[in-house]
């Protein structure tokens, strides 16, 4: 669900992110950028007039679409499909995407892959800020949760092991 509960996203079989109206169970848009599966998706912020959603593929591959309203349509209104130049995309796992969410805004995208390895990307520049590696403190689930003034964390945990990372600075905050 988009922040204000309007929109509904989807995804199946194949590699298109289907965006409905959750009130009336209209298709709005169609996205179509992935080549393979989509594994995973998730809506960031969102404006009177646009939204963020970002997704990831079993090829490792994470694309963001920035939506904008059409607001020919009216009422409800469908969103206009981003051209080629308005698609972010990387591909910094090179396994399948276990799952994405945005991170502290819509400005970081953290995402975990098949192996437990999470990253965070700067959605502007595409680079990877911080890489969380598997092995011992491989991921099986993983949350945020910030402090007062305090930053934004990341918890990972696996069967054995719960880590607290800092989102900014990549080092363990707190284990157990």
């Amino acid at each position: 669900f988009s922040q204000s509960y309007k929109y509904v996203a989807t995804f199946g079989i194949g590699c298109d992110v289907m965006i409905w109206e959750a009130e009336s169970g209209h298709l709005v848009c169609n996205l179509v950028a992935h080549q393979r599966a989509i594994k995973s998706i998730c809506f960031g912020g969102e404006g009177e007039n646009e939204v963020a959603i970002v997704s990831g593929d079993e090829e490792g591959k994470t694309i963001l679409w920035r939506l904008k309203k059409d607001t020919e349509e009216g009422e409800g209104g469908h969103f206009s499909h981003p051209s080629e130049e308005e698609i972010i995309s990387w591909h910094h796992h090179r396994v399948p995407i276990r799952s994405v969410r945005f991170c502290g805004g819509t400005d970081r995208v953290v995402s975990s892959d098949a192996t437990g390895k999470v990253i965070i990307v700067d959605v502007e520049t595409q680079e990877m800020l911080v890489e969380f590696l598997g092995g011992e403190v491989s991921c099986s689930a993983w949350n945020f949760w910030s402090r007062r003034a305090g930053g934004v964390y990341l918890v990972t945990t696996s069967l054995s092991k719960m880590v607290i990372w800092d989102c900014d600075s990549g080092k363990v905050a707190a284990n157990r």
